[in-house]
């Protein structure tokens, strides 16, 4: 029996990141192993930001977000970069600015100096 599936087209993000295209192949594999890339994504974004700032977990930023895009739809997101090495170097560069961010505003709106 010949697989008629075509590959599925995900878009995927991480915090506030920009968005990219994944594309997914389900002919080599099952929908478990559909997960392990994100999985290992996250992973490597913890293992990541644990070095940048030691002692604090970031879930909204390592968490991927992902959205599978009907067929009908794909060339819409055609403009979109292809998620890869380079963008997942990307990805680290914009978290680091974004916890950074979240990190000074925290510092600036805290009241401990008249506590």
């Amino acid at each position: 029996m010949k697989n008629t599936q075509k590959n599925r087209l995900y878009i995927i993000s991480f915090g506030d990141s920009r968005k990219y295209r994944l594309l997914y192949d389900p002919a080599t594999g099952s929908a478990k192993g559909a997960l392990e890339p994100f999985v290992d994504y996250e992973k490597e974004l913890n293992e990541y930001l644990a070095k940048e700032f030691p002692g604090d977990t970031y879930a909204y930023y390592t968490t991927p977000r992902v959205t599978e895009i009907e067929e009908s739809m794909v060339s819409e997101y055609d403009d979109y970069p292809l998620f890869d090495r380079r963008a997942m170097e990307e990805v680290k560069r914009e978290l680091v600015r974004e916890i950074q961010v979240m990190n000074d505003n925290r510092e600036r709106n805290s009241n401990d100096a008249w506590g």
